[in-house]
């Protein structure tokens, strides 16, 4: 795996696990127009779900990262 498709497969996860968590997290309703945004549904998040939020993106982090361990060496040339 090279560092671009590590980088773009990161990326999407990171993706589609923060559009997944967001639908499970956001309980209040979003009224304005706009409200849909990901900046919205960001800002109304409470302290503990946020938190969630960052914990499950740390973990995609990791994962990646452990993936990436054994190719670093060649990607490093």
């Amino acid at each position: 795996m090279h560092r671009d498709t590590l980088t773009a497969d990161m990326k999407t996860a990171i993706k589609t696990t923060v559009a997944e968590l967001l639908s499970v997290l956001v309980t209040r309703t979003l009224e304005s127009d706009g409200g849909s945004s990901l900046a919205i549904r960001l800002r109304i998040l409470s302290s503990e779900s946020f938190v969630q939020l960052l914990g499950a993106i740390f973990k995609i982090v990791l994962v990646m990262y452990a993936q990436a361990i054994p190719i670093t060496p060649s990607v490093a040339c």
